[in-house]
C-alpha cells in the first residue's frame, strides 16, 4: 500500500509502481493518491486531489475530507493487510498511518524524510518508533536518522532522473508559438488549490507591471495536474498579460525560461536542476504562518537554499510576496546579466552535488529487500 498527499508525491508513486510492475509477475498495490497512480493502474482507495494543504488554517479548513481519507485508510490496511506500507512524504498524515500499521504488525518504509530537521527536530525518535525503514532523499539527512539509529538509506532524489529535456530550445518554442527574441518569464503558483488562490493573483499582477518595463516579456504557466481547469481560466480571464499554459513537468519548455516566479516547493528544485533563476514566493493564513515561525528551525524555506545552505535565490514570504515587490526583485535579475549568470553557474553546481543516483530504482530495490523474507 501506498499513501500519498501531494502533487508531486502522487507522481513519486506512479513512478516507482511502474518500477515495480517490472519486477514482479504479481503485484497488488492499492493507494491513496491522484491521477498519476491512477492513470499508472493503481487502485486508488482515497483520492488525495485536495488533500494537499501547507499549515494549520487549511489543515483545519479541510479537516472533513481529510480525516476521512484517514479512515479509509486505516480499514484498508486492516483488511487488505499489505505486506509493505510506503508512507511518501505528507508527513504528518503519514506519520498517524505509519503508527496505525506499525501497530498491526505491517512493514513501513517512509520515503522522502520528514523534514525534521527544519521544524521540530525532537520527533526525529518518535519517526523511530514507526517506522523499518527511512528513505531520504538529501545527501545531509541521512547522518539525521543514522545520530538517533534510525534506519535509512539515501536513495537519491527522484527528480534527478525526471528532470530532463528531449528537445532543443528553439525546437520547443517554436512548437509552443512563442519567440527566442523575448524575456520568457515562468509563472508557477503550486500544486495544491490553497497555494494556486493565494499565489496566482499576485503573480499575474506582478506580470501586468513586468509586461509595462518589458513590453514583449512572455509568459509560461505550468499547471499540476491536480488543479482544477477552471480556476486557472477565471484568475487569466480577467488579467490583461496573454500567458502561455502548459502541463507540469513539460521540461522542454521550461528551459527556455530567462527567470521563473514560484511557490516554495518541488518546483523550486525541478527549476534549479534546470538552471533556471527563481524568485521564491510564498504565502499562508496568518494563524498558519505564526505557527510556522515558531515551529521552523532554519533561515530558508526554499530547497535550492536549503541545500546550498544559504540564500541564493530570493525569498518573498508572507507580506513580501506582492505584486510589486515581485517585479522590483525579477528585474533585479532579469537585468543584471553577471548575477543571473552566477544563478546559473551555481545552480548548475547544486545538480552535480546531488548525484545522479536513480532515485526510483534504488527505492524498487529497497522494497525487494523489505518484502524478502528473514532467514530464521
Amino acid at each position: 500500500m501506498m499513501v500519498a498527499g501531494e502533487a508531486s508525491g502522487d507522481q513519486y508513486g506512479a513512478d516507482l509502481y511502474r518500477a515495480l510492475l517490472k519486477r514482479y509477475d504479481s503485484l497488488e498495490c492499492r493507494a491513496m493518491g491522484g491521477p498519476a497512480m491512477r492513470n499508472a493502474g493503481v487502485a486508488i482507495i482515497a483520492d488525495s486531489t485536495r488533500l494537499g494543504v501547507m499549515g494549520l488554517w487549511d489543515v483545519l479548513i479541510r479537516y472533513i475530507p481529510i480525516r476521512l481519507a484517514l479512515s479509509r485508510v486505516y480499514k484498508n490496511l486492516e483488511t487488505f493487510s499489505p505486506q509493505l506500507l510506503i508512507c511518501i512524504d505528507y508527513k504528518e498524515f503519514n506519520f498517524l498511518v505509519a503508527r496505525r500499521a506499525k501497530s498491526l504488525g505491517i512493514k513501513v518504509l517512509f520515503y522522502i524524510g520528514p523534514q525534521v530537521w527544519a521544524w521540530r527536530p525532537g520527533r526525529v525518535r518518535k519517526y523511530g518508533e514507526i517506522i523499518d525503514m527511512m528513505a531520504v532523499i538529501l545527501p545531509f539527512e541521512i547522518d539525521i536518522y543514522r545520530q538517533h539509529s534510525i534506519p535509512a538509506q539515501y536513495v537519491g532524489h527522484p527528480l534527478m532522473r525526471s528532470v530532463k529535456v528531449d528537445k532543443d530550445k528553439r525546437q520547443a518554442l517554436s512548437e509552443a508559438g512563442l519567440h527566442t527574441a523575448f524575456p520568457i518569464i515562468g509563472l508557477l503558483p503550486g500544486s495544491r488549490h490553497n497555494e494556486v488562490k493565494r499565489l496566482l493573483p499576485v503573480m499575474l499582477e506582478a506580470a501586468e507591471l513586468l509586461i509595462s518595463v518589458y513590453p514583449h516579456a512572455q509568459f509560461i504557466l505550468p499547471k499540476a495536474n491536480n488543479i482544477d481547469c477552471q480556476m486557472i481560466e477565471d484568475y487569466l480571464r480577467v488579467c490583461s498579460v496573454n500567458v502561455h499554459q502548459c502541463r507540469a513537468g513539460d521540461y522542454d519548455l521550461l528551459q527556455n525560461c530567462d527567470i521563473a516566479v514560484s511557490a516554495s516547493g518541488t518546483a523550486t528544485l525541478e527549476l534549479a536542476l534546470l538552471a533556471i533563476p527563481i524568485v521564491i514566493v510564498y504565502k499562508m493564513a496568518p494563524i498558519s504562518y505564526w505557527v510556522a515561525k515558531c515551529l521552523v528551525k532554519i533561515p530558508y524555506i526554499g530547497l535550492p537554499n536549503i541545500i546550498l545552505g544559504r540564500c541564493l535565490v530570493p525569498e518573498l514570504i508572507q507580506d513580501r510576496a506582492n505584486a510589486a515587490l515581485i517585479c522590483e526583485t525579477t528585474r533585479s535579475i532579469l537585468d543584471d546579466y553577471e548575477r543571473a549568470d552566477q544563478i546559473r553557474k551555481e545552480l548548475t553546481e547544486l545538480r552535480r552535488n546531488l548525484g545522479d543516483l536513480n532515485g526510483i530504482a534504488l527505492m524498487a530495490d529497497l522494497i525487494d529487500e523489505m518484502l524478502s523474507p528473514v532467514d530464521e
